[in-house]
């Protein structure tokens, strides 16, 4: 079984605001490019395999620094999208303790202590819903921090 290896130089660097990955070719050949579009497109592998005409009979057989493409592709897929951030707006729009608080956790820790001193008395952490979710797993998605 033939396999084909793209080798490429992967740089790392640290910009002000955020970390990200840039690979460099380290040839022109169809089968680095087909690496690096593996990683940086949207499309389906097979999309990326046949847009640089790579013809093999298996994902597998495609080396990308020493790795399967598909498996290369799922790392560095994974290291971007844990590396991006969320830019978010809340709207309270009924005004209520529960809403506050929900913003409050989306929005950081010290806010969310803030808030929950205020509102102890009236409101349990763990029994509000936040757009149908309970609220530590809604304030995750925004404020991977958190820690309520």
């Amino acid at each position: 079984m033939l396999k084909f290896v793209a080798p490429l130089l992967t740089l790392a660097f640290v910009a002000s605001t955020a970390n990200a990955l840039e690979f460099e070719l380290s040839d022109n050949s169809q089968f680095t490019k087909a690496c690096v579009a593996a990683v940086e497109s949207n499309s389906s592998l097979e999309d990326v395999l046949r847009d640089n005409n790579i013809r093999a009979l298996s994902k597998d057989e495609v080396l990308c620094n020493d790795t399967p493409i598909a498996e290369f592709a799922r790392t560095y897929k994974k290291q971007e999208s844990s590396n991006t951030n969320i830019n978010a707006i809340f709207e309270n729009t009924n005004a209520s303790s529960e809403s506050k608080l929900c913003i409050a956790a989306a929005t950081s820790n010290t806010a969310f202590n803030q808030t929950k001193r205020r509102f102890l008395t009236k409101v349990n952490p763990k029994q509000v819903v936040c757009n149908g979710m309970a609220l530590a797993k809604f304030a995750k998605q925004y404020n991977k921090s958190f820690n309520g």
